[in-house]
């Protein structure tokens, strides 16, 4: 959980708890930029999604935080996902108050909708 793309990937289960790679892409992306999900360039979506399917995802699978339908490229909480999601939350001000606030934001803009 020491990468920020991780715990950003974690933070994404509060809000919706099944996610396509591709839609993980543009989120982790508009995060990291503070930009809007619909002007993330299709190259800055693909630079995200590498590494999320070689690195990030396949160690929050090891850790059973997640888990991932390699056919569909689909993921969803796995058994310790709200453990580590419960644990964010709590110390979320020392770990990336950014991510936090992302987080609620969009959580709290979905459940307003």
């Amino acid at each position: 959980m020491a990468h920020p793309r991780r715990r950003y990937l974690v933070y994404t289960l509060a809000e919706e708890t099944e996610w396509s790679l591709d839609e993980l892409a543009t989120k982790l992306a508009a995060w990291e930029t503070d930009t809007p999900d619909t002007d993330i360039a299709t190259l800055t979506r693909q630079e995200m999604y590498t590494p999320l399917y070689h690195a990030h995802v396949p160690k929050l699978v090891d850790l059973d935080v997640i888990e991932f339908d390699t056919d569909t490229e689909t993921i969803t909480p796995g058994p310790h996902a709200v453990q580590v999601l419960t644990v964010l939350e709590g110390t979320g001000g020392s770990i990336d108050n950014r991510q936090v606030a992302h987080a609620r934001s969009d959580f709290d803009r979905v459940g307003t909708q």
